[in-house]
């Protein structure tokens, strides 16, 4: 079995449509606004809530499915270890997974515990991204590749990626503030950037 890439349109982690490399539409994203309330959906190809995501002023909270809802800093842990930067969390099955590539500048990419964290099983090609020396990488899309072994657990993959995507900009000092992220704020953006508090 070979690789799998799916593509990500438009290059937005909080909305957008995610296809087989072929055409057929694998996922769903979007971003809703309630009042202060903010909540991103990912759901499959019938329209099944696969995850949803509530952002938070200090913490995000998850839900898979029918699961409970629980703090993003609950499922996914960030490292201790100094210089070691990843997010590490479990499947079902309590096989153990880490997310590497967390800075703005870095593509993120999924490891798994089976070959000590050795070669990454699900990997994001960010078209955003220059290619080392202040040039774009020449990409037409983002496209997400998942190796055999994501395909065990691509939903999870998927879902994970999304949301630390989703973090990393929202995090990112050098890019205005998000929009979304202001109505938890109870701001109002203003052209360029401003914030009207």
């Amino acid at each position: 079995m070979s690789d799998v890439t799916l593509i990500m349109t438009p290059n937005n982690p909080k909305n957008t449509i995610i296809t087989l490399s072929n055409g057929p539409i694998a996922y769903k994203v979007d971003t809703m606004r309630s009042g202060r309330k903010v909540v991103t959906r990912v759901c499959d190809i019938t329209d099944r809530e696969i995850a949803s995501l509530q952002w938070g002023i200090t913490t995000d909270t998850v839900k898979f499915g029918d699961r409970d809802a629980v703090p993003m800093t609950e499922w996914m842990k960030k490292s201790s270890v100094p210089f070691k930067r990843y997010f590490s969390f479990t499947d079902d099955q309590e096989r153990k997974y880490r997310w590497k590539g967390l800075s703005s500048s870095q593509c993120l990419e999924l490891y798994a515990e089976d070959d000590n964290f050795e070669t990454p099983i699900c990997r994001f090609v960010d078209d955003r991204l220059t290619n080392g020396f202040g040039r774009p990488q020449n990409l037409e899309e983002a496209r997400i590749v998942l190796t055999p072994r994501a395909l065990q657990i691509q939903d999870l993959a998927i879902v994970s990626l999304l949301f630390l995507e989703k973090a990393k900009r929202t995090d990112d000092k050098t890019k205005p503030m998000d929009p979304d992220f202001l109505v938890l704020l109870n701001t109002n953006p203003l052209p360029g950037g401003l914030v009207n508090a």
